[in-house]
């Protein structure tokens, strides 16, 4: 089975490295922020059928 690993834009680096090393497909989340505060995010492919791996980094650059 395929594994996927999903990333922010914030950590596509450390995803990118991981990737490498595993041989797991990368692909990095889509995300907008709304001035109220909420979130918008978009997985860019299809996961039916695929293991996901989700990778998201937080602190100062999260925000």
């Amino acid at each position: 089975m395929e594994v996927l690993l999903l990333s922010g834009e914030w950590c596509s680096e450390l995803a990118r490295r991981l990737s490498e090393r595993t041989g797991f497909s990368h692909r990095t989340l889509i995300t907008r922020k709304f001035p109220d505060g909420e979130v918008y995010l978009r997985i860019p492919v299809d996961v039916t059928g695929k293991d996901v791996v989700l990778l998201i980094c937080g602190g100062a650059q999260a925000k």
